[in-house]
């Protein structure tokens, strides 16, 4: 009788176990909607099982041995598992039935639409030949432009210079007024190495002077002095999550008021749009009391092709455009930076 308790628990057992360790094989086919039902109703049906079976074999367990006839022994084990079944049979039902309290959160999440069905016309190709030639780390500027313009996203005019003599060529090229930004230091504020709104020759050259000195500087990047709302955008790679794509208000506002929202990959443009306006500094996104809005439907195509970006390199382990600005017209990427994991 216990051989045949046994041969029914794994017969029952085994089928479950065996659905919820295919179940992330099968993923690529599932809507992330569809597949958090079944993972959830599956677990929970699967430990919902190991309590009742344990239970199951404690009651028969502790009353067989007390039990003189095989009638007796016959009915108990049948009136045990037929009481198992109804009491399973009822869980599954109390499931279904209050779905829509305990599992509100999963059904009620649209399906997406999944961001790699837009052409976003990103130059894969070239994307993997800048990549493979980079080594792990921070990757150079020169990269970080070839990338931008590889993955579409729009940037400022960067010309970068190391010396004097290139200083007068390169101000010719970006124009007056000018930013002037130290390279080497990561955290380039921090050390004083953003020069904005110089105005002449004079100013431009005491400008390079002060950012070549800082400490580990290796050069000067040139950039037109650009107006807006100042905006960020971000990626950040996580162990057994995979790539969080970060966006909010920029510039110093990143840290200060802390107002960023977050989306894991993937996701479709209409979550971003939904995301953008649960922002708490959306007002100034909208244009607030008069001031210029930023144009929205660009700011949400250049998260989107951040995330179509990581499925193509999947090496990036973090990338900051920050700031990015924002104006009525469209987003422009002014100071970006790229780290590699291979």
């Amino acid at each position: 009788m216990l051989k045949q308790l046994s041969i029914y628990n794994v017969a029952t057992f085994v089928p479950l176990v065996v659905q919820t360790a295919l179940l992330p094989i099968f993923t690529n086919y599932l809507t992330p909607t569809d597949y958090g039902v079944r993972a959830i109703v599956l677990l929970s049906i699967l430990t919902f099982q190991v309590f009742s079976d344990l239970g199951t074999n404690w009651v028969i367990r502790s009353k067989y041995y007390l039990l003189k006839t095989n009638y007796e022994i016959s009915v108990l084990v049948s009136t045990t598992l037929f009481l198992s079944l109804i009491i399973r049979l009822i869980f599954v039902i109390l499931i279904f039935q209050t779905k829509d309290i305990v599992f509100s959160k999963v059904f009620n999440t649209k399906t997406p639409i999944d961001y790699r069905h837009v052409d976003y016309n990103i130059n894969i190709k070239q994307l993997r030949s800048i990549v493979d030639t980079c080594d792990d780390g921070f990757m150079s500027p020169d990269d970080v432009q070839k990338t931008l313009d590889a993955c579409g996203i729009k940037r400022a005019k960067e010309v970068i210079i190391h010396s004097q003599e290139e200083l007068l060529a390169a101000t010719k090229q970006v124009g007056f007024p000018l930013v002037m930004k130290v390279i080497g230091p990561v955290h380039k504020t921090d050390v004083g190495g953003v020069i904005i709104d110089i105005k002449d020759m004079e100013s431009a050259l005491t400008s390079m002077n002060k950012l070549m000195n800082i400490p580990s500087a290796i050069g000067v990047l040139l950039q037109p002095m650009l107006n807006g709302v100042e905006l960020f955008a971000g990626i950040s790679r996580e162990d057994k999550f995979g790539h969080m794509i970060f966006f909010g208000l920029g510039g110093v506002f990143v840290e200060m008021i802390k107002d960023v929202r977050v989306l894991l990959t993937p996701f479709c443009s209409l979550e971003v749009m939904d995301e953008i306006k649960q922002l708490r500094s959306y007002k100034i996104i909208e244009g607030y009391r008069g001031n210029e809005p930023v144009n929205e439907n660009k700011f949400a195509e250049i998260i989107s092709r951040l995330a179509q970006l990581v499925d193509c390199v999947p090496e990036i382990s973090e990338m900051d455009l920050n700031p990015l600005l924002g104006t009525k017209d469209d987003v422009v990427a002014v100071d970006v930076r790229i780290r590699l994991s291979k």
